[in-house]
């Protein structure tokens, strides 16, 4: 009785162990180009163990919290795959997925990345001369891109006018300034964000415009309205003396021969 127990438990043991994490191996893929917005990308889990146990159950973690399947997000397929759907830069994070084998946690991870994004950016400014000029650039990415600044097609650092700052945070922000900016300093800037994926531009036309430039519009307007008014009392005049004309046209001859028996008598009477 006692050796068929002790076959039991050897057999049992050989049952336990086979599920061992040894005999388990784990891997993760996903896009390895970089995301693209507004689309939906998968990051796969592949779980091979020996001998087959289709009742492992995976878990899926992004930045190490174990996420809820939700609709318009998160789905999990049946084979192990996670599916993000309209990817955002808020889904470059890094996602992992886990096994427990007889209490023994395996995982993997796989960091999703993303090609560079400056999602907002004027596309044309106007400022007077003699003014401050100052562009804000913020670029977004995983990871963060590297941003620099051209004039035209030269760097910006061959200006020694044109001041850059850079900062690090959640995102990379870059502010270029011209503290009073000259006609010759018109031109196309161009912001330029780079990482390990790629690389995303962005321009903006600067108009330099003269000191007077403000006195312009009033100017044209004054002119327009004192030859305006020049047209109009030149009419006037001429339309008053064509008035006066007609009248003294229009007198019948008896009229005007009584006048003139009448200024005759007149002056006899003197």
């Amino acid at each position: 009785m006692m050796i068929s127990t002790l076959v039991i438990v050897s057999l049992l043991s050989i049952a336990y162990a086979s599920k061992d994490a040894t005999n388990t191996k784990l891997s993760i893929s996903g896009p390895t180009e970089g995301i693209t917005l507004n689309k939906n990308f998968l990051i796969s889990c592949n779980v091979t163990t020996e001998p087959d146990d289709e009742d492992l159950q995976v878990i899926w973690l992004v930045d190490d919290v174990p996420i809820e399947t939700k609709p318009g997000k998160y789905q999990i397929l049946s084979n192990n795959t996670l599916k993000v759907l309209k990817a955002s830069q808020e889904d470059c994070k890094t996602y992992t997925c886990k096994v427990n084998i007889t209490d023994v946690d395996m995982r993997e991870s796989f960091s999703v990345q993303s090609k560079p994004l400056i999602p907002w950016f004027e596309k044309s400014k106007s400022i007077i001369e003699g003014d401050k000029l100052y562009l804000n650039c913020s670029g977004y990415g995983n990871p963060l891109p590297r941003l620099s600044w051209l004039k035209g097609d030269l760097n910006v650092s061959t200006d020694d006018r044109i001041k850059v700052v850079f900062e690090m945070g959640n995102i990379s922000e870059s502010f270029l300034t011209i503290d009073a900016v000259e006609e010759t300093d018109r031109d196309t800037y161009t912001c330029v964000a780079n990482n390990d994926i790629g690389e995303y531009r962005q321009h903006i036309l600067v108009r330099v415009k003269d000191k007077l430039a403000a006195l312009w519009p009033f100017l044209g307007i004054v002119a327009e309205v004192a030859v305006l008014c020049t047209i109009i009392f030149i009419y006037e005049k001429r339309r008053a003396k064509q008035e006066f004309d007609e009248s003294d046209t229009d007198q019948s001859p008896d009229t005007k021969t009584a006048t003139e028996n009448k200024d005759k008598e007149v002056r006899q009477r003197k």
